[in-house]
C-alpha cells in the first residue's frame, strides 16, 4: 500500500502527464492487491478507473511531445509504464472527465465498503484518501 503515497509524489510534478500518471498508479495499486483475498470488487473498481483514466490521457495526447516515465523528485518513487502527455487545449476537458472518473470511483468504493469484511474497511479509506489527493492534484494543475 506504499504506491498510495507515490501519486502526490510521483504524478504531483508532471504536468501535462498526470492524468496517465494517475491511471499508472491506480494500475499498480490494483496490482499490489492481486495477492490478497476478499479484495476482487476492489480490485475491478481499481482496475476501472485506471482504464477509464488511460483512455482520457489516450484520448487528448498531445503528439508533439514524447512518452515517458515519470520519476519522483527523489527518484524513490517511478512509473512502470511510459505515460502520455495532454495536449494544452484540452487539458480542461479532459481533467474534467477525469475527475467525473474519479468521483464515481469514490462512490464505488463506498458502497463496496459498506459490504467488505471490517480488516478491508482501512484499505477503502486509504484509496479513498489517495483519490481525494488525486482530485487536488487535477484542480491545481
Amino acid at each position: 500500500m506504499d504506491r498510495i503515497a507515490g501519486f502526490r509524489n510521483l504524478c504531483g510534478i508532471v504536468g501535462p502527464y498526470l492524468i496517465d500518471c494517475l491511471a499508472e498508479r491506480f494500475e499498480a495499486l490494483e496490482k499490489d492487491l492481486a495477492g490478497l483475498p476478499g479484495h476482487e470488487p476492489l480490485r475491478e473498481i481499481l482496475q476501472e478507473t485506471a482504464q477509464d483514466l488511460r483512455q482520457i490521457a489516450r484520448e487528448n495526447r498531445d503528439p508533439s511531445k514524447p512518452r515517458g516515465k515519470a520519476r519522483s523528485l527523489n527518484s524513490a518513487e517511478r512509473s512502470y509504464r511510459p505515460i502520455v502527455a495532454v495536449a494544452p487545449e484540452r487539458q480542461a476537458a479532459a481533467t474534467t472527465k477525469a475527475l467525473a472518473v474519479l468521483e464515481e470511483t469514490q462512490t464505488k468504493l463506498l458502497r463496496s465498503a459498506e459490504n467488505s469484511p471490517a480488516r478491508s474497511i482501512v484499505r477503502y479509506q486509504r484509496i479513498a484518501a489517495a483519490i481525494d489527493s488525486s482530485k487536488v492534484l487535477l484542480r491545481s494543475a
